[in-house]
């Protein structure tokens, strides 16, 4: 009788046992209904501000290469720091100020390499990389007009740093508008007043001549104005996505 009850005793202490190691090592239960939920900080709504979604993209034309940040406004996918490509020469753009902040400037046959757009959605590549062009007016246009739904469309795409002389802005979408200034051969202006960039859209003027537009953001001036400029100026170049 002692022999059965000290049998009775082992076994339920070996089942003990087994259950409690079954416990320590059973996956436990990561449900909504076990824990509270939350937002990874990596998602695009935690790290891209006002931004559909944000990364960066490796140009690796030359060398090791550079990459560069990108951000999603609307519809469209900007690159969200000038371009500082110099091409397989090395030659080309100029670096005036300090090109880790505000890249080259370029005259605008550099930008296009050439080439020109008077559609809505330019396809002309340029010194962009590939997928990626040098963007129209419409497509300005477009920035403008989706940044300009959230407030003064200057302010939203301006960086808020204190690169900017006058009024930095909210940079809201993450687009950081840089003022990196402008050169021709009849007038310079240094950075910190306002940033230019051009677009891939030209206008005749004559049979040997024509200008180009350009898109600018001014410190301390609401809204976005476009201008036309000779093709030797120097000014930025963002790319926008195909």
């Amino acid at each position: 009788m002692a022999g059965m009850v000290l049998v009775a005793l082992a076994l339920l202490m070996f089942g003990c046992s087994q259950s409690l190691e079954a416990d320590l090592y059973s996956p436990k239960d990561t449900s909504s209904s076990a824990q509270s939920s939350s937002i990874p900080l990596s998602s695009s709504s935690a790290s891209c501000g006002g931004a559909v979604d944000c990364g960066t993209i490796l140009d690796d034309r030359i060398g090791a290469g550079q990459s560069y940040r990108w951000v999603q406004i609307g519809a469209q996918k900007w690159m969200a720091e000038n371009l500082a490509y110099r091409g397989e020469t090395g030659l080309l753009g100029q670096c005036l100020w300090d090109c880790s902040v505000y890249g080259l400037l370029y005259n605008w046959n550099e930008a296009v390499q050439g080439d020109s757009s008077m559609q809505a959605l330019s396809e002309v590549q340029g010194l962009c990389m590939p997928r990626w062009h040098v963007p129209s007016e419409d497509e300005w246009a477009t920035l403008e007009s989706f940044a300009g739904q959230y407030g003064d469309p200057a302010m939203m795409l301006r960086s808020t740093e204190s690169y900017w002389i006058t009024d930095p802005g909210s940079d809201y979408f993450g687009f950081s508008a840089r003022p990196g200034g402008s050169f021709s051969s009849s007038n310079m202006v240094a950075e910190g007043y306002y940033g230019m960039w051009w677009t891939a859209t030209s206008y005749s003027t004559s049979l040997t001549t024509y200008e180009v537009l350009s898109q600018s953001i001014y410190g301390g001036v609401p809204g976005m104005a476009r201008n036309r400029l000779p093709p030797d100026a120097r000014l930025s170049v963002r790319c926008v996505a195909d």
